[in-house]
């Protein structure tokens, strides 16, 4: 595997982003919270107001590849889609992958479409992927 330059970013929020105390300026995104506790900011919502579902599971990454549920939906997202034969599957759920975000996926898509003396252009300053990783 290719050796890239440590993200700095990324190693401080490796070692810091959970300690108490100690305030996460380089996060990208909000804490973690569960649908129930997203619920309780609803004014709307009555005090007598349920849920027929369980609420209080927390909204994390999942299943590496995506749950078999997930994928099998994404993948039927795409039956029946202009070109495809009666509605046949046109990409089976096998071959769907889900990312935890566009940092995984744009890492997907640069060792599959990038290679030796292929030039790549981006943006900067960005995610330290999108210049780092063609670079090797």
């Amino acid at each position: 595997m290719v050796k890239i330059t440590s993200f700095d970013v990324e190693q401080w929020m490796d070692e810091y982003e959970n300690t108490p105390g100690v305030l996460n300026v380089a996060e990208t995104c909000c804490s973690s919270i569960s649908v129930d506790e997203l619920v309780r900011f609803d004014e709307r919502r009555g005090a007598a107001g349920s849920s027929p579902l369980d609420l209080s599971a927390r909204l994390t990454y999942g299943p590496i590849r995506g749950s078999e549920e997930l994928r099998s939906h994404i993948a039927g997202m795409y039956q029946g889609a202009p070109g495809s034969p009666d509605g046949a599957v046109v990409v089976p759920p096998e071959q769907v992958l889900v990312t935890q975000g566009a940092i995984s996926a744009n890492h997907l898509v640069f060792y599959t479409l990038i290679g030796s003396g292929d030039h790549v252009i981006c943006v900067f300053p960005t995610y330290q992927q999108l210049y780092a990783v063609p670079r090797v």
